[in-house]
C-alpha cells in the first residue's frame, strides 16, 4: 500500500474538519490506495487515535456517507437544526 496523504478536493483541507468529538484533538483526513485501485478514505484523530469508519470514496453508493461529513456530524445536531 501507498503512504497517507492529506485530502484535497471536495471538502478542501483539513481545516473543514471539526476536533475530535472524544478528546478535542486536530482531526486529519487520510487517503490510502488499495492494491486493486480503490481510493479509501478516512479521517483520524492525530491525540487519541480515534477514527471514522474508511470507505471506498470513488465508489461511493448515494446513500453513503463521506468519512468527513460523518466525522463532523455530531450527536443532536439534526435535532437542533429542525427547530
Amino acid at each position: 500500500m501507498e503512504s497517507m496523504e492529506r485530502r484535497t478536493g471536495r471538502h478542501g483541507m483539513t481545516d473543514d474538519l471539526k476536533p475530535c468529538p472524544f478528546c478535542g484533538g486536530e482531526a486529519e483526513y487520510h487517503t490510502d490506495k488499495g492494491v486493486t485501485g480503490e481510493l479509501y478514505g478516512w479521517v483520524g484523530c492525530n491525540q487519541c487515535d480515534a477514527m471514522s469508519t474508511h470507505i471506498d470514496v470513488r465508489s461511493m453508493q448515494p446513500e453513503e456517507t463521506h468519512p468527513i461529513d460523518a466525522w463532523n456530524r455530531r450527536a443532536g445536531e439534526e435535532q437542533r437544526d429542525a427547530s
